[in-house]
């Protein structure tokens, strides 16, 4: 909650007849709370200001503190009070701390931004002798109960003691109750006595004070100031002293003063800060005043609070219509006032004159020009262009423009550069009466500035900013800048160019590239107006939506530092102006007087101030940790939080005292753990932080408050919070689980080295059973050995004497055969052809026996076969060739599809018997087909394929075969039973393809290695 009734009142004597107007500065924003704004009820008995800068309240529905936003009210069950009615509020200059007192006389600490437990009782001095009845305890004025009835008032001194004052006598006691002095003093009314600067005085009625010294002298005092200039009734004023803040006031007339004590004059000094306030319409009871802020807090007995700020601008308008209170261009008017482009002269205390020609001569408000000479020059939107002498009696210049001027700057050789809405740009040389067109574009002029000799800026509508180079008129536009709306130009004395926008911010144009600068939380910056530089270095810019000011130091820092973001301070409508709305796109965009004010346009009069008497208010008190709350249930607090796992929300509320404008409250936090720092700062929003999952450990919750002038300073705060760990993490679970693994390893270890022991005497009695096992192959393979080598040289004489008895009558026939053939040949006899086709045909076989045989006679004698490299190609031509005549009888063809570039190693006269045998069978279940040899080249290695196209074989030959399991001789012959033993031999895989009816495929696989091309 904060500024929920924002009033907005003017006051002292402000007033406008006739566009004269405002002859003083005290000027408030008014607030005003209630309990439909968060006070338990609306008597205020008390107020107080603690160490941490927070407003306390003793209030009827118990103790309230103001941290500027809202009010938190304390139950008084939870330190244990009585009575929730708060009387008054003290401050004891011993211990240096806050305190309350409820209407039972229960006394209590305010410190740290908390109520403590009760800390006492209200000790009247009725032990005294010489005292002989109670006194009346003062609490401050006006009295809290007002009504007569007792002769003795007691008044808190200042080292301790104690004043007993009685109608005619003042007893002052030290802290032990003895007695130091006695004045002599005659008076009929206690509440006249106050302390100030922990001295006693006492008031009269008709306005004589006396000082009271301790050691019992009275001085007479006499009243100056404010005061006594306003001519105010001294028997009207009434005494408002605040014992908690040490605050003496005085009220008469609906004016308000605060008092002063001067040693050195020995006069009470009243300086006037409130007027126009009618304290006895709101039942005022209770006061504080914010010297360093100008803030006034005024506690009602029946109506609440009042909090009052002082503004800090001030702003000024002209006549009554509405259109005359927007303001646009000005121009500075001798050393303390400004011009506007309708007429109206201001200075600082309002507006002093109105100039009817240039009111009449002036339709359009944009643009005004007080030129190196003092003549002003104007314009109208009817392309009229004006210049008035110094004086402003009289036109010493008139011209009609080809188009509408929108903005005049002069140039430094003395030309005055005009620009018009339609977008060209104009030179008029006074001396000459002369105008040049310089440069026409399609957008329109917002403001010209010349930032070097030979280089005029040129700033549109929507075409960024426009480098005009004057001798040779070329154009171009800054880097950075193009398609941007520009509002103003300015250059400050390092050449730098700053340039504001609509919609982009504002930039810097330095070493010819333009730098963009964050814009702020809410975006009020994207529309920047306009910006001056005051002498402390600070850039004051306007907005539509108020004014900031920023260091200008803090954005040069950026350019080089992106992670220095620079802090802007922001002021609004609270704070003096009549709308937040600035007004930009005229030129100048505000002016400064010659005695140091600013004076910036608004839709609603002209804002006018001198920075260095404004006090920037910044959040600089302490930041506390106010609640801590688990799952709803609120915990006391400490420096470190302990909280079990388990919980589901955990808020933790932040409080800090600022009574400020609530955008430049920066909060930001972080959680590091087990006191890391590496998290990110977030901003803290409604000043609550909620947790919902932390892991065991400890977390630090760390807050920090930016220093708006001082980016790199902060003020910090800390709470840590425990998350007890989970039995799983704790040492002892970690020392447990060694222990558990060690004697888990030691169970192993024991378990496996029995399991050894029995598998090695396992082992031990198969490896003597395997022993004697082994013994008896061994016998059993030397008999087997002996009676091997006895077959083997059976086989060898019996394969000698198969080849001998084959190759003998074969040797006879091709003899024969070739002498028959011979001779049939010579005789021409018909059978000739014939016969010698059956020579060759018997000579091959003859050879392919005698190959066989030998390869048979190599194997039984344990050589390995001889490998050689052969061309594919022609050795299977050879095999087709040996196979023709068979298979012209049965009418099949012989193809031989391989590419003769592919070489094949290995043994080819092993390989001449499989094939041999594949064509042999092919031809043998084919007729009238196609016997068709080829190579299937894949990535893992090559397939000699031998196609046909014949009866096809039964599926179960070729399921054995393919399974690498032995097929019978019955079933199919010697050939296959032999194709399948050489193919083992030569390292290759034999399988076939066939179905019934439709050919077979047989196919011999070698591996990459075996193949060449």
């Amino acid at each position: 909650m904060k500024q929920v009734i924002i009033n907005s009142i003017v006051l002292l004597f402000f007033f406008q007849v006739n566009g004269l107007s405002l002859t003083d500065s005290l000027l408030y924003n008014i607030e005003h709370f209630t309990d439909e704004h968060g006070l338990p009820q609306n008597s205020i008995n008390g107020i107080g200001v603690d160490e941490y800068g927070f407003i306390w309240l003793a209030t009827e529905g118990g103790p309230v503190r103001y941290d500027g936003r809202s009010f938190k009210v304390y139950n008084t069950d939870e330190f244990g009070l009585n009575s929730k009615r708060i009387a008054y509020l003290s401050y004891d200059y011993q211990s240096k701390r806050l305190s309350a007192l409820s209407s039972l006389a229960e006394k209590f600490p305010l410190i740290r931004g908390r109520p403590w437990h009760i800390d006492s009782t209200l000790a009247h001095l009725d032990e005294i002798p010489e005292i002989d009845q109670v006194p009346r305890y003062a609490i401050g004025l006006p009295p809290y109960y007002p009504q007569l009835g007792f002769e003795k008032y007691q008044i808190d001194a200042r080292n301790g003691g104690n004043f007993i004052i009685s109608y005619d006598s003042i007893y002052h006691y030290d802290h032990t109750h003895k007695i130091q002095s006695r004045i002599a003093f005659s008076h009929n009314d206690f509440f006249r006595f106050f302390l100030l600067d922990q001295e006693l005085f006492h008031l009269t009625s008709i306005g004589q004070g006396y000082q009271f010294e301790l050691d019992g002298t009275i001085k007479k005092l006499t009243i100056q100031g404010d005061l006594i200039k306003d001519r105010k009734d001294l028997e009207k004023v009434k005494l408002f002293w605040n014992i908690a803040t040490g605050e003496v006031f005085m009220y008469v007339d609906r004016s308000f003063y605060t008092v002063a004590f001067s040693k050195n004059n020995k006069v009470l000094q009243t300086t006037l800060i409130l007027d126009e306030f009618d304290f006895d319409t709101q039942n005022i009871f209770s006061a504080h005043y914010d010297k360093i802020n100008k803030r006034i807090f005024l506690g009602s007995k029946t109506n609440g609070l009042f909090v009052l700020t002082r503004k800090k601008f001030r702003t000024m308008s002209g006549g009554n219509l509405l259109e005359e209170h927007m303001f646009y261009g000005q121009a500075p008017y001798g050393n303390d006032k400004v011009l506007t482009s309708q007429g109206y002269i201001f200075s600082d205390t309002g507006m002093v004159e109105i100039h009817p020609q240039i009111k009449e001569a002036t339709q359009d408000r944009r643009t005004m020009l007080r030129d190196s000479k003092g003549f002003f020059w104007t314009t109208s939107s009817w392309k009229s262009l004006y210049k008035f002498n110094p004086d402003l009696d009289k036109i010493v210049f008139y011209r009609e423009m080809p188009d509408p001027i929108s903005c005049i700057h002069e140039g430094r050789n003395g030309e005055i550069w005009l620009g018009t809405y339609s977008g060209r740009v104009f030179a008029y040389q006074p001396e000459r009466d002369t105008f040049r067109l310089l440069h026409k574009t399609d957008n329109e002029i917002v403001c010209i500035h010349q930032s070097a000799v030979d280089t005029m800026l040129v700033g549109t509508l929507q075409a960024g900013v426009l480098r005009l180079h004057i001798p040779s008129g070329k154009v171009d536009s800054l880097p950075g800048l193009t398609k941007k709306s520009i509002r103003s130009i300015y250059q400050d004395n390092t050449g730098n160019l700053w340039v504001t926008t609509y919609n982009d911010g504002f930039f810097l144009h330095t070493k010819n590239k333009s730098i963009q600068f964050p814009i702020d939380r809410y975006g009020h910056l994207r529309s920047s107006h306009c910006i001056l530089e005051d002498n402390s270095g600070f850039f004051w810019i306007s907005t539509n939506n108020g004014l900031f000011q920023v260091k200008k130091q803090q954005l040069l820092d950026y350019t080089s530092d992106t992670t220095a973001v620079p802090h802007y301070l922001y002021y609004d409508k609270a704070s003096g102006f009549n709308t937040n709305e600035f007004n930009g796109g005229c030129q100048p965009c505000a002016v400064k007087t010659g005695n140091g004010y600013f004076s910036f346009p608004s839709m609603n009069g002209v804002v006018w101030f001198r920075p260095e008497e404004i006090s920037p208010e910044v959040p600089d008190q302490k930041i506390i940790f106010d609640n801590f709350i688990v799952d709803g249930n609120s915990k006391s607090l400490s420096d470190t939080m302990v909280v079990e796992h388990g919980f589901k929300q955990i808020k933790i509320d932040i409080a800090t005292a600022f009574f400020g404008n609530l955008y430049n409250l920066n909060l930001e936090y972080k959680i590091n753990h087990e006191n890391t720092d590496d998290s990110q700062w977030f901003p803290l929003e409604n000043e609550a932080i909620f947790l919902n999952d932390l892991r065991s450990g400890t977390h630090q919750i760390a807050i920090r408050q930016t220093n708006i002038f001082e980016p790199q300073r902060y003020n910090y705060a800390n709470i840590f919070i425990a998350v007890p760990p989970f039995f799983y993490e704790t040492w002892s679970f970690f020392v447990l689980c060694l222990l558990a693994i060690i004697v888990s390893f030691w169970i192993f270890n024991m378990w496996r080295s029995r399991r050894v022991r029995v598998k090695n005497l396992l082992l031990q009695q198969k490896v003597n059973s395997q022993t004697r096992s082994l013994k008896e192959s061994v016998s059993e393979l030397e008999k087997s050995e002996s009676s091997l080598i006895k077959q083997t040289n059976l086989l060898q004489h019996l394969s000698a004497a198969i080849s001998h008895d084959i190759n003998s009558p074969l040797t006879f026939v091709v003899q024969s055969l070739n002498t028959i053939s011979g001779e049939l040949k010579e005789e021409n006899h018909p059978l000739s052809n014939y016969v010698q086709t059956t020579y060759l045909s018997v000579l091959q076989v003859y050879q392919y026996v005698k190959k066989l045989t030998s390869q048979t006679n190599l194997n039984l004698s344990n050589r390995n076969p001889e490998l050689k490299t052969i061309t594919l190609y022609d050795f299977i031509q050879k095999r087709i060739e040996f196979f023709t005549p068979l298979a012209n009888e049965k009418q099949n063809q012989l193809v031989n599809s391989i590419d003769p570039e592919y070489k094949l190693y290995t043994n080819p006269d092993l390989l001449t018997v499989v094939v041999h045998n594949l064509i042999d069978n092919a031809n043998n279940n084919c007729s009238s087909g196609i016997i068709n040899v080829y190579l299937n080249i894949k990535k893992e290695g090559i397939y000699i394929c031998i196609a046909d196209t014949g009866t096809g074989m039964d599926p179960q030959q070729v399921e054995a075969i393919n399974s690498g399991a032995p097929v019978t001789v019955v079933e199919s012959g010697l050939g296959l039973q032999l194709v399948q033993y050489i193919t083992t031999i030569l390292d290759c895989k034999f399988t076939v393809r066939s179905q019934i009816a439709k050919g077979t495929i047989t196919s011999l696989f070698f591996s990459r290695e075996s193949y060449t091309k």
